[in-house]
């Protein structure tokens, strides 16, 4: 049985991502905040997962 109460899941962003994030906080890409400029970062797979 995994115990997920001591799981971390840490998300690594592009610099240029910060303001936005700043701004909003964290947002989906359906979002009316949403970043239109985003840059990804990562394996494409587990971001759009």
């Amino acid at each position: 049985m995994v115990d997920f109460d001591n799981k971390h899941l840490y998300r690594m962003i592009h610099i240029e991502n910060i303001p936005n994030i700043l701004e909003n906080g964290i947002t989906h890409r359906n979002s009316t905040h949403a970043n239109s400029n985003f840059i990804p970062m990562g394996d494409s797979s587990t971001i759009s997962t």
